[in-house]
């Protein structure tokens, strides 16, 4: 339920129960990205590339800026890249996909119920 109020420091706690801190704490440390906010503001990544794909952008943003954004380097950090944005991409699609199937469920079963109050008052 609270999943989606994730933060890099430990703001979040100011909006969730304390019952359920244990729990997301876990969650959190998954999907925090393995870099410190300190460094993603040493090597000036912009707010938007801050997601869980962190790790593999200041490798690339760094070679990009030694070989002066060469179309023809930098081909290993930009795959690995994209590739970590894929994976993430595919999770996501996988939760959706989940979420779907469980309302689906819960809209055939309410559906059921409702037939069954029918047959009754008949």
């Amino acid at each position: 339920m609270y999943e989606h109020v994730l933060f890099h420091s430990d703001r979040w706690k100011e909006f969730v129960p304390a019952e359920l801190h244990d729990d997301l704490e876990k969650k959190i440390k998954k999907l925090r990205p393995p870099v410190s906010e300190e460094e993603m503001d040493k090597h000036n990544v912009p707010l938007y590339l801050r997601d869980a794909c962190v790790h593999r952008v200041i490798p690339l943003n760094n070679c990009r800026h030694e070989n002066y954004y060469s179309p023809f380097h930098c081909q290993e950090e930009k795959l690995r890249y994209e590739r970590c944005q894929f994976k993430r991409y595919l999770k996501w699609v996988q939760r959706s996909q989940d979420l779907w199937r469980r309302e689906e469920k819960l809209r055939l079963i309410k559906q059921k119920l409702e037939e069954a109050k029918k047959k009754e008052q008949q």
